[in-house]
């Protein structure tokens, strides 16, 4: 199946270096400007990818963006432009856009990073076809008291969540949020056994909790501890557990006291009580060394 890309500019000013990377691959590309035709091929093609150029003066690239999330939440979007000045990166950030091609770099540097692009849609299609053959699909981590494996393992673990229906951004990061926060708790609270109090202080005092982390996890008494985390795929649901070798802790007492206002407005003392809002089901092991995170297939 060859991918639909829609180029958005001017017919005759669509940039060299855009046209040489689409021009040699497999790919289906159509070229439009103006808004109601950008809008009717919505309506007649499955598109799969959007590149935007963000330099012409006919196209109002921030109006045409919101109207196609607004058609097409999921869809992919590059913005690309020869200018690096302030007013388009905080237009990107107002849209929610952060696929931007500053196309001053080299091509080998841009084609690296439409492809890439390219690629993930294409895995997900290939996907998307054996899913209902999948029965079980289950990986589990171990991974070392440092904040440096957080963000690549959380970004593991949402790549399924199209196949139990959640395609929006917003649940997306969301979800990722919460593995983070529970990541990190067992790490800080459950391994290196740092009380809420202490963090508190610690961060009053302009400490760097980086020293104090790095610091406890070569004591003797700590430094053998890992975080295991479980992540299974089922066709009803995905299952993702996180486990510390700490004491573990009150946790009743912490969802009790969830409307404490003092509590919530703590930065890092209201990461359980978002957390818990953002999946179907949130539970924690009678110990409170476990937590277990389920979301369920929305049809």
């Amino acid at each position: 199946m060859n991918l639909n890309i829609l180029v958005i500019s001017e017919m005759n000013k669509i940039n060299q270096k855009i046209l040489d990377i689409l021009s040699n691959s497999n790919l289906n590309i159509l070229k439009e400007y103006k808004f109601q035709k950008i809008l009717k091929i919505f309506f007649y093609k499955k598109i799969h990818l959007v590149l935007i150029d963000c330099d012409s003066q006919l196209i109002n690239y921030i109006k045409i963006v919101e109207r196609i999330k607004f058609l097409n939440k999921e869809i992919p979007i590059i913005l690309y432009s020869k200018s690096n000045d302030f007013k388009i990166n905080n237009n990107l950030t107002k849209i929610n856009i952060y696929n931007f091609l500053d196309l001053n770099k080299s091509i080998d540097e841009l084609k690296l990073n439409i492809f890439s692009c390219i690629e993930e849609i294409e895995e997900q299609l290939n996907i998307n076809k054996i899913f209902d053959f999948i029965i079980c699909e289950k990986k589990i981590f171990k991974i070392p008291n440092s904040f440096k494996y957080v963000f690549p393992v959380s970004q593991f673990l949402i790549k399924r969540l199209f196949f139990v229906g959640i395609k929006d951004t917003e649940k997306i990061q969301n979800i990722k949020f919460g593995i983070e926060e529970m990541v990190i708790n067992a790490i800080e609270h459950g391994n290196l056994e740092i009380s809420f109090c202490e963090k508190t202080k610690i961060l009053e005092n302009g400490i760097d909790l980086n020293d104090i982390i790095n610091d406890r996890s070569n004591k003797d008494v700590f430094k053998k501890r890992k975080v295991t985390i479980k992540y299974i795929l089922t066709p009803t649901k995905i299952v993702y557990i996180i486990k510390d070798q700490g004491n573990g802790f009150d946790w009743k007492k912490i969802i009790d006291n969830s409307l404490n206002e003092t509590r919530i407005n703590l930065e890092h003392g209201r990461g359980i009580i978002l957390s818990k809002n953002y999946f179907d089901e949130f539970f924690y092991n009678e110990k409170g060394n476990e937590v277990t995170m389920i979301i369920y297939r929305k049809n």
